[in-house]
């Protein structure tokens, strides 16, 4: 992020690849993650190159894939703060087999991925429209639901 004007995207398809990456040498990133959630400073310092790293206003997005397994290696409490900085959806199994021969051109994993990117870009240039701020302001009544619920 710091060679790439503070912003950084992860996408791994694998969950217990960035565990395996927590357990490296250069360690534990759960910290750094933590901070880019809330556009937090992040800086440290790499004693072989003498190099000090300042990120003033990280911008981060993850997107991970994996079992419930590869989650509980990746975040195996919740008491660090990582997990409540992911959104996770689990996908139901398929009880019924399906014809992987039967799929067709219009129905292809190609073409339902580009609908939804592009109805997703639509959202991001949308949200992008706004400018740098953009503020969520709850009715009272909504404000004493969220209360009740947390």
């Amino acid at each position: 992020m710091a060679n790439n004007d503070e912003k950084g995207l992860i996408f791994e398809t694998e969950g217990d690849t960035l565990a395996q990456a927590f357990k490296s040498e250069h360690g534990n990133y759960s910290d750094g993650l933590r901070k880019a959630f809330h556009h937090e400073q992040i800086s440290y310092y790499r004693c072989t190159a003498s190099e000090y790293v300042d990120i003033k206003n990280p911008q981060l997005s993850a997107v991970l894939s994996g079992t419930a397994d590869q989650v509980l290696s990746l975040m195996p409490d919740a008491e660090n703060g990582l997990f409540s900085r992911f959104i996770f959806f689990e996908m139901q199994r398929q009880k019924q087999w399906r014809n992987v021969f039967a799929n067709t051109n219009e129905h292809s994993l190609d073409n339902i991925f580009d609908a939804l990117g592009d109805r997703y870009l639509q959202y991001y240039q949308t949200l992008e429209s706004f400018g740098t701020e953009i503020r969520v302001h709850l009715q009272p009544h909504q404000i004493k639901q969220f209360n009740t619920f947390f």
